[in-house]
């Protein structure tokens, strides 16, 4: 499940589709380089509820489902980190850091509040139809 999420991630990055903005302040990217259209991101975000979803109810176990949904969303923000993060813990990049610091700010600001909260909901979502249906 964690390499579901961040192929999700990092597909939708790339594009500019789903680049993190400062909720606080109300600063971001630029706008020329965050798409317009929010399609893309209901898209992410559902694409992620479904496969919590999903998951969740073919595990059809609490303590199953809470600790896999830990461990993959963990193993999917570090596999986020370790690829954009990649050709500065090579050294091929020119500017020693820039690219980790970046890599690190962006993968909390794009999987952390409400990637996390979708996610949860999905699995939660999940067991519940879990429970009913099967």
């Amino acid at each position: 499940m964690g390499d579901i999420h961040s192929r999700d991630h990092i597909v939708h990055d790339l594009p500019g589709q789903l680049l993190p903005k400062n909720i606080i302040t109300g600063g971001g990217q630029y706008a020329e380089v965050v798409s317009p259209n929010p399609v893309w991101l209901w898209i992410f975000y559902l694409g992620n509820f479904a496969i919590c979803l999903l998951a969740a109810m073919t595990i059809e176990d609490l303590a199953q489902t809470l600790l896999s949904f830990f461990a993959s969303f963990v193993g999917a923000a570090m596999i986020t980190y370790l690829v954009l993060a990649l050709p500065d813990i090579l050294g091929v990049f020119p500017y020693p850091g820039a690219l980790e610091q970046a890599a690190v700010g962006f993968t909390f600001g794009a999987f952390f509040p409400f990637l996390f909260f979708v996610n949860f909901v999905g699995s939660m979502a999940g067991l519940i139809l879990a429970d009913r249906l099967l």
